[in-house]
């Protein structure tokens, strides 16, 4: 979802490389063409089935707006992945939002290291040594961007730099290796302890924190769940709001 506020960042056409920009707007009209009369037949088909369900499951009114809002979602992510990609690849140096959509994976790996500490303290180190190579690779991934960054960062000038180094540091901070310690002490192989002190290094040079992650206040569950269901169909709701409305608007032209 936070994928989709990209194009809706006005930090993002600040930043723009306009030379680049244009270039990448040719390249990408050419997908746009093939591309958007099939999104828009998908759509107007969910549209049709939204109106007149052809199966008894649509029927029932949550569960036919929370298929037909993943599979717009779906639809709209198949244009708007692309220009995602576009913008990427046409600023001077990524927006904080660019930064955390592009480290949601690394985040997402440290955040399972937890439970594979607890199946390799209980014998089975299997589990960890996968987590820990994932998040090997997923470093030198992070790496090899950063390394292209600075270069495009240092070729637009100090300030810009500058700005690259902070954002980056704010974006990494969020990130904890504590666990990466923990796991550190446990009977795995050597090639695995190596990868730990990889990215671990790594980690902690950009920003990271070794602190361990202090745990908030527990929120009541369904007030936690309520808001999340508000922010998705929310959401979801704009989404398909708009593009309908192309639809229509298309559809009347015809």
């Amino acid at each position: 979802m936070v994928s989709f506020l990209i194009p809706l960042d006005p930090k993002t056409y600040f930043r723009l490389r306009l030379n680049d920009y244009i270039w990448n707007t040719v390249y990408f009209a050419v997908y746009f063409t093939i591309a958007f009369p099939f999104c828009l037949l998908a759509l107007y088909g969910l549209y049709h089935e939204a109106l007149f369900p052809s199966m008894r499951v649509m029927k029932f009114g949550v569960l036919s707006l929370w298929i037909t809002a993943t599979s717009v979602a779906f639809v709209a992510s198949l244009l708007v992945g692309p220009y995602n990609e576009l913008l990427k690849a046409s600023v001077i140096v990524p927006t904080p939002l660019m930064l955390q959509v592009r480290l949601a994976q690394i985040a997402k790996l440290l955040e399972s290291v937890p439970i594979a500490i607890q199946i390799a303290q209980k014998g089975n180190c299997s589990p960890l040594e996968r987590t820990i190579d994932s998040c090997n690779r997923e470093c030198r991934s992070l790496r090899a961007m950063n390394a292209r960054l600075a270069i495009r960062a240092a070729e637009a000038g100090d300030p810009w730099k500058r700005k690259l180094t902070t954002e980056v540091r704010k974006a990494f901070s969020g990130l904890r290796t504590y666990e990466l310690r923990q796991a550190e002490k446990l009977p795995v192989s050597q090639a695995c302890k190596a990868q730990i002190a990889f990215v671990s290094d790594f980690l902690l040079r950009r920003g990271a924190s070794n602190l361990p992650q202090v745990t908030p206040p527990k929120k009541p569950f369904l007030r936690t769940l309520g808001w999340e269901l508000v922010l998705i169909f929310g959401t979801a709701l704009l989404i398909s709001a708009v593009l309908l409305i192309a639809i229509w608007w298309f559809v009347g032209k015809g």
